[in-house]
């Protein structure tokens, strides 16, 4: 939580100069995929939490790159779940949606 409220405090001391810069889109997407790949080592252990990638966050898509089918399907079967988590360590609702890439 410490980084989402720092993330949050940097939103507000740069304003509109990282805004205009398209900065905090960015910002935001790199703290969004980092988290999820925290959870996904938390979850799935380490070896296995490895094997999920987090490959980019855009409009509250967060898409996701696996090295097993099985994990892909296993991450698409609990996708409201997993997105309530992940949103809960962030702090807001950011990822609406999950996506998949093969």
């Amino acid at each position: 939580m410490f980084i989402v409220d720092n993330m949050l405090n940097l939103k507000n001391i740069l304003g509109k100069q990282v805004n205009k810069k398209g900065m905090l889109k960015s910002m935001e997407a790199s703290v969004v995929c980092d988290k999820f790949e925290q959870w996904a080592q938390a979850k799935f252990g380490a070896d296995l939490g490895r094997q999920v990638k987090a490959v980019k966050f855009i409009q509250g898509t967060l898409t996701i790159q696996t090295s097993s089918s099985v994990l892909s399907q296993e991450i698409k079967l609990n996708e409201s779940q997993i997105k309530e988590e992940v949103n809960g360590i962030l702090g807001e609702k950011v990822i609406k949606h999950l996506a998949f890439r093969g």
